[in-house]
């Protein structure tokens, strides 16, 4: 990146220069390292993307950058080809905020049984979803949408976590199997209901202490779990 003038970056003040984006060659096609793409891959990474962000901030608050950011037509050719744009993002490393930077602390074998019982749940609502095409049955409404504010606090990344730091592993185990529990309640209900019409008294009171208890996401709308390559 070259600078025509003296310019700063700095989250609270106005950017009131001219910056010029530019790379000093052709590397488009002409291997990876060490004047092959990785060269464009770490300008972009390093410098291109770090810079829009910040731009896109400002605004974000509402403020208007004086910024002028010229980009030679090289660097816009090659930024525009398919070839670049599939090995940037192959360039960039997976990870995370746990600890070293990986999975780990979401994702072993403390935690595995968490996501046989979240991927599970997470198929059976788009299943859920599918009832209520085509109909306006309020109580069938609220026992599917019921169930995806418990499928919501069953996927929280605070659990696994949680049981991962050995911090109060007892509370987050009981939290993952009462909110697994309360949807497969739900998901039970939504669908003995679609087919008969009934509903249990215990079960209609099941739903309103689910609803007070659980209330969180009160504009909840059931089609965002909708996967249109799901049979209904």
């Amino acid at each position: 990146m070259k600078k025509r003038k003296h310019w700063k970056i700095n989250r609270h003040v106005y950017l009131q220069r001219h910056i010029a984006l530019e790379v000093l060659a052709y590397v488009v096609a002409h291997g990876r390292w060490p004047h092959g793409t990785d060269w464009l891959n770490e300008a972009a990474a390093e410098t291109y993307v770090p810079l829009l962000s910040m731009l896109n901030e400002i605004v974000d608050s509402g403020r208007s950058p004086r910024i002028t950011v010229g980009v030679t037509p090289v660097l816009s050719e090659q930024l525009a080809d398919d070839g670049f744009q599939i090995e940037f993002t192959a360039y960039l490393p997976e990870g995370s905020w746990g600890e070293c930077g990986y999975h780990y602390i979401w994702l072993n074998q403390d935690t595995e049984w968490t996501w046989k019982l979240i991927y599970a749940d997470e198929a059976r609502m788009q299943h859920l979803t599918h009832l209520l095409r085509d109909k306006s049955d309020t109580k069938l409404s609220r026992m599917v949408t019921q169930a995806g504010r418990e499928l919501l606090l069953l996927q929280s990344s605070d659990w696994p976590f949680i049981i991962s730091t050995t911090h109060s592993r007892d509370y987050a185990n009981l939290r993952i199997e009462n909110h697994h529990e309360s949807f497969t309640r739900l998901a039970d209900m939504a669908e003995g209901y679609d087919k008969t019409g009934d509903l249990d008294p215990d079960d209609w009171q099941f739903l309103l202490n689910s609803e007070r208890r659980d209330a969180l996401f009160p504009d909840l709308d059931v089609n965002w779990f909708i996967d249109d390559h799901t049979p209904s």
